[in-house]
């Protein structure tokens, strides 16, 4: 009886099972579908220290390039910190740490940077949609960007 029961199980398991082969991850379980590709800086937040801090629209062509063939993001400016600025490029390897079983919230962390700062830095991101990536750099007061996809 038991190595029916057994059987039984082994082969609900065996066939319930999906095949991800084709499936395209980043660590962690992080869809490379849709984080792939170029975004384009559309607001920065900052907060003066009494949390009254707001989302401002800006006007730059500051940009981030997420590629899976090398986990690299690279910008026409500082993939460090929260500018607007486009006179300096940069990048850095990438690796994501979701904190939900949506892949919504998490922490990306980058190295080999040139960042001043330290080795590896960590920022928070939000990925709510396919459409919208917001970034929440390490600041002594709040601090943050906004951007949307873009087509290449």
């Amino acid at each position: 009886m038991k190595t029916k029961i057994l059987l039984v199980f082994s082969f609900i398991l065996l066939f319930s099972c999906k095949d991800k082969e084709d499936e395209v991850m980043l660590c962690c379980d992080v869809p490379i579908e849709g984080l792939e590709g170029s975004w384009k800086l559309i607001q920065i937040f900052s907060d003066p220290g009494d949390g009254s801090g707001s989302w401002n629209n800006v006007e730059s062509d500051k940009t981030l390039s997420f590629s899976d063939a090398n986990d690299m993001v690279s910008s026409n400016g500082s993939v460090c910190n929260v500018t607007m600025d486009t006179d300096e490029s940069s990048s850095a390897n990438f690796v994501f740490s979701p904190e939900d079983e949506t892949n919504t919230y998490g922490t990306i962390t980058l190295s080999n940077t040139n960042c001043t700062s330290a080795e590896e830095l960590n920022i928070t991101y939000n990925f709510e949609n396919s459409e919208t990536l917001t970034l929440y750099y390490p600041c002594i007061e709040a601090c943050g960007a906004r951007y949307v996809k873009i087509d290449e």
